[in-house]
C-alpha cells in the first residue's frame, strides 16, 4: 500500500504543531547561538564539536513527540498547514549539520570557521528550501488509497473506476497530499545559495573587507580572537574606552585559552599599548601577574642530614618584544630566619619550569651558548627535621629593549630600589613543608 499524507485540520492538533514548531525553531536558533559561543570563546575542542548536539537531540524528540501525538495510522505521515513543512526540513537540515559546522572553527583558520558557519547553513538551508519548492506537497481532495483516482462525485461504497480498489465512505473523509511546485521557495532557495557562494568566495578571497564592512562592536569582539581582524581594525581611532575593553577582552582570552600562542598577535599588540603608555597601570599589572603561579621545588627525594637543591617554579606569563616581565629574588628563608640566596641579577621568566632536572638540562644548554650562570635561582642545604621553606620575588616590568641594564639595590628595611624605574612591580611569595625521607 502506498504511503499516505494526512492533512491536520483539527484545532488541538493545530495548536500542538505550532508549539512544537516554535521549540524545534528554539532549538536551531539555540544550536546556532551554542556553535558562536563556543567558537567566540575557546573552550576545549570536543565541546565545540558536540555543543549543538543536546539541541540536536531536543528537535528529534519534540518532532517525534508531535507527531506520535497526533495517533495517525502508521502508513500515513501528518501533512501539517503550511509553513510548518518548511520549518521541519530546514530544521533538520540545520540540525544535522550543526556538529560538523563546529569542527573547523579553529582561531588559526577564521576563513575557514566563517565558511562553515556563515556559508554551509546558507547554502544548506538554500538546497532545502529548493527541495521543499521543487517536492513539497499540498492538500488536495480524497482519492482511491490505491491509485490517487478522485473520489469526487462516486457513490460510496464502490469499486474504483481505476484499479478496481474496493472504496468504503470513510475514504470520502481522508484528504491526501499531491506534489506541487512553489516558486517563491525555489527564489528564496536560490537566494540563500548565491548569498553562501558569494560569502565564502569574500571570505575566502577578501577577508579584509569582510571585517572591515562589520559593525565596530563585532570587528572589535573578533579582533580579540583573531589576527586578521586586528590587522584590519584601526585601533589608532580607538578611544579609551574602546581600547581598554579591547585589552580587557585579550586578557580574558589569554587566560580561557591552554595555548596563548593562538593570540600572540594580540598580546603583541597589547604590549606595545602598555610600553606606549595608552593603558592604565592596572592593565600592566594584569599583563605581568594574571595567572601567574610561583611555588617551591625541591629534589626528590630528601635525604635526611644529606644536600639536596631547592628552587622556585611557576606558570608564567610569556612576553613580548615590547615590554620585558622579569624579576629579581628576594631568597629563601628556612623556618623564619633571615633570607639565603638573595641575589642583584635579575632573571628571565623563561627559567621557570617544572622540574629541576629539566631546567638544569636547559641551563646546561643555555651556559654552553652564553657562558652565563644558571638563569634560575638555587640553593643547596641539608636538614634533619621538618621545615618551613618561603621564597620571595620581584617582579617587574620594563620596555623592551633596556635603555640600561636593571639593578636592584636592597636596603637594611627590607625595601628595596629598582633601576632604572619600571613600569610596575609585584611581590609574589611561595611557601611549603619539606619533609626528610626516613
Amino acid at each position: 500500500m502506498p504511503h499516505r499524507y494526512a492533512v491536520i485540520t483539527d484545532p488541538r492538533h493545530l495548536a500542538r504543531a505550532r508549539r512544537a514548531a516554535v521549540a524545534m525553531i528554539a532549538c536551531v536558533v539555540l544550536a546556532y547561538i551554542a556553535v558562536w559561543a563556543c567558537y567566540l570563546h575557546t573552550t576545549v575542542f570536543a565541546i565545540r564539536i558536540y555543543a549543538p548536539l543536546p539541541f540536536l537531540i531536543g528537535f528529534y524528540v519534540f518532532h517525534s513527540l508531535h507527531t506520535r501525538s497526533l495517533r495517525l495510522p502508521k502508513d500515513e505521515s501528518p501533512l501539517l498547514p503550511d509553513p510548518f513543512p518548511l520549518i521541519f526540513f530546514m530544521g533538520v537540515g540545520l540540525m544535522t549539520l550543526m556538529p560538523f559546522i563546529a569542527i573547523p572553527a579553529d582561531p588559526f583558520m577564521p576563513t575557514t570557521a566563517y565558511t562553515a558557519l556563515i556559508g554551509v547553513p546558507l547554502i544548506a538551508a538554500g538546497i532545502v528550501a529548493i527541495a521543499y519548492g521543487l517536492f513539497g506537497r499540498r492538500a488536495i481532495e480524497p482519492a482511491c488509497p490505491n491509485c490517487d483516482y478522485p473520489l469526487a462525485g462516486l457513490s460510496l461504497p464502490t469499486p474504483c473506476p481505476e484499479c478496481a480498489h474496493p472504496l468504503e465512505p470513510a475514504d470520502a473523509d481522508r484528504q491526501s497530499a499531491a506534489r506541487t511546485t512553489r516558486p517563491r521557495v525555489l527564489w528564496s532557495g536560490a537566494g540563500s545559495i548565491a548569498a553562501g557562494l558569494l560569502f565564502i568566495f569574500l571570505i575566502r578571497n577578501a577577508p579584509d573587507a569582510f571585517y572591515r564592512a562589520l559593525p565596530g562592536p563585532a570587528h572589535r569582539l573578533l579582533a580579540s580572537i583573531e589576527s586578521e581582524a586586528l590587522r584590519t581594525l584601526d585601533t589608532d581611532a580607538l578611544n579609551p574606552t574602546q581600547r581598554a575593553r579591547l585589552a580587557d577582552r585579550i586578557l580574558r582570552e589569554r587566560a580561557r585559552r591552554k595555548q596563548p600562542i593562538e593570540i600572540n598577535d594580540q598580546v603583541d599588540w597589547f604590549a606595545h599599548e602598555i610600553a606606549a603608555g595608552n593603558l592604565d597601570s592596572t592593565f600592566t599589572d594584569r599583563y605581568a601577574f594574571d595567572g601567574f603561579d610561583l611555588r617551591i621545588i625541591h629534589d626528590t627525594p630528601v635525604p635526611a642530614g644529606e644536600p639536596f637543591r631547592v628552587s622556585i617554579a611557576g606558570a608564567p606569563p610569556f612576553y613580548s618584544p615590547d615590554i620585558d616581565v622579569r624579576y629579581f629574588f628576594a631568597g629563601f628563608e628556612f623556618d623564619a630566619n633571615g633570607p639565603v640566596a638573595r641575589a642583584t641579577r635579575d632573571y628571565p621568566l623563561y627559567g621557570f619550569d617544572t622540574t629541576l632536572e629539566q631546567r638544569d638540562r636547559n641551563a646546561q644548554r643555555y651556559r654552553e651558548s652564553n657562558l652565563t650562570p644558571l638563569p634560575y635561582p638555587t640553593h643547596t642545604l641539608a636538614i634533619d627535621r621538618p621545615t618551613r621553606v618561603r621564597a620571595r620575588i620581584i617582579v617587574f616590568v620594563i620596555p623592551h629593549p633596556w635603555t640600561a641594564a636593571p639593578t636592584i639595590t636592597w636596603h637594611d628595611d627590607g625595601t628595596y630600589t629598582i633601576t632604572p624605574e619600571p613600569l610596575t612591580t609585584h611581590e609574589l611569595s611561595a611557601e611549603t613543608t619539606i619533609h626528610p625521607s626516613p
